[in-house]
């Protein structure tokens, strides 16, 4: 036991000059699965397959999403931007001066 702690050790502190060995070790040892759980579908059956997974997603963020009415958009009105910003000068110090305040 004491060997196998004096070896992680090694490779932690070797992690900076040698990245590769350290991630090597820890995928080796740590046994994680990744991917997505079992889902429970809004009929109550469970969705195992990635398709039905798939499917099981798609349906619940496709009811989060509004259908909008394009034949019924408010008019907008015409803006005047005629009026330019002119002369603006921006320097370190109105940057600090301003943040200050």
């Amino acid at each position: 036991m004491e060997a196998a702690r004096d070896y992680e050790r090694n490779i932690a502190r070797g992690s900076k000059e040698n990245p590769k060995r350290f991630f090597n070790y820890a995928k080796k040892t740590i046994k994680t699965k990744s991917g997505i759980v079992d889902l429970i579908c809004t009929d109550g059956s469970t969705a195992t397959t990635s398709k039905d997974k798939a499917n099981t997603l798609n349906d619940f963020f496709f009811s989060t999403f509004t259908i909008e009415d394009t034949n019924n958009t408010p008019d907008i009105q015409a803006r005047n931007f005629s009026d330019q910003l002119m002369n603006v000068v921006i320097t370190p110090e109105n940057v600090e001066n301003n943040y200050k305040n």
